[in-house]
């Protein structure tokens, strides 16, 4: 059912211009023991060498440097993010420079005698340059398509629901946004979007309103 969304997302708009992406390095840091015994100087040396690669000349900004706290910095590129942590590298960027990062990974790993390596990387989700007014136009544009998926949403459950259902999918059906695709509430424009398409669906008849219980298909 999601797939219904997800297909017509990818056959309807433009191409995604950012991606999830998480580049996975080895480092003295552990899960669960952290930085353990690691000296501070070590620490403060893979930071250098991660931050090194995202060049103020190049366009990229440092925020919460971690040289000295330890604490990990974010890096910015116009609308590209990313958070260094010292085992996952993770934001929102273009392909490219996940090769540009990866490249720079391994030219880096001699000059520092392998403190820091890199181990694999993972692209995920794209994400839609949007404004509200396009999204807005989409979902109008496309009502029939998000009423089918709702409905076959609902003809699973069985019992009534409340317009609590609408959130319980919405992160599946929603058209990740750079503005919001991290975090999802029920104060989002597009979950106001989608719940408006369920409510219409109410007052169509297609979903009737049983007395106590809540919503149903008709």
């Amino acid at each position: 059912m999601y797939d219904k969304i997800a297909s017509l997302i990818k056959s309807s708009l433009p191409a995604p211009h950012l991606f999830v992406t998480h580049i996975h390095v080895v480092t003295p840091y552990k899960w669960g023991s952290g930085w353990g015994d690691t000296p501070k100087e070590t620490r403060e040396e893979v930071f250098r060498c991660l931050l090194s690669i995202f060049r103020s000349e190049d366009g990229w900004s440092t925020h919460n440097p971690g040289i000295g706290s330890f604490s990990a910095p974010d890096v910015y590129k116009k609308d590209e993010h990313l958070y260094i942590h010292p085992m996952d590298i993770s934001g929102e960027i273009t392909p490219e420079t996940l090769s540009y990062v990866c490249d720079e990974l391994l030219a880096l790993e001699p000059e520092y005698d392998g403190l820091v390596r890199l181990e694999g990387k993972h692209v995920g989700k794209g994400i839609y340059a949007l404004s509200d007014e396009e999204l807005a136009a989409f979902y109008k544009e496309h009502e029939k398509a998000f009423r089918e998926v709702l409905a076959d949403l609902l003809s699973e459950e069985k019992k009534a629901v409340t317009e609590w259902f609408v959130f319980d999918h919405y992160d599946r059906i929603r058209i990740p946004r750079r503005e919001d695709y991290s975090s999802y509430s029920s104060e989002d424009f597009q979950y106001k979007l989608l719940l408006s398409v369920f409510r219409r669906m109410v007052e169509d008849g297609e979903v009737v309103d049983v007395e106590g219980e809540g919503y149903a298909l008709k």
